[in-house]
């Protein structure tokens, strides 16, 4: 190692022109942590949200049940008043979005 930091890349593919790759930068990723799983109400969001992070609780007809549009890095989700079942955590940040599926006890 020549003392060079080396960026970690994932390549993708064009559908459009598939012989091109389109290089996605690991920080364009949403790494965020959702606990407790499974909940019996508050979920905890912990991530390196931007200042324009948001985030949506949807159940699995698809309706939003808890929207929260300025997300911090701890923010609480109160999901007391939601039926038990699963749900998706759908996060946007740094302009992408990452889904994880918790479960309301």
């Amino acid at each position: 190692n020549n003392g060079s930091t080396l960026n970690s890349t994932t390549l993708v593919l064009s559908s459009v022109e598939p012989e091109v790759l389109v290089g996605l930068s690991d920080n364009a990723k949403n790494d965020f942590v959702v606990y407790p799983n499974p909940t019996q109400g508050e979920i905890t969001l912990k991530g390196d949200f931007d200042s324009n992070a948001s985030a949506v609780v949807v159940d699995q007809a698809g309706r939003v049940v808890v929207s929260v549009e300025s997300l911090n890095n701890g923010t609480t989700l109160d999901l007391s008043s939601v039926q038990k079942g699963m749900y998706s955590v759908v996060i946007t940040n740094n302009g992408a979005k990452t889904t994880k599926t918790i479960s309301v006890n």
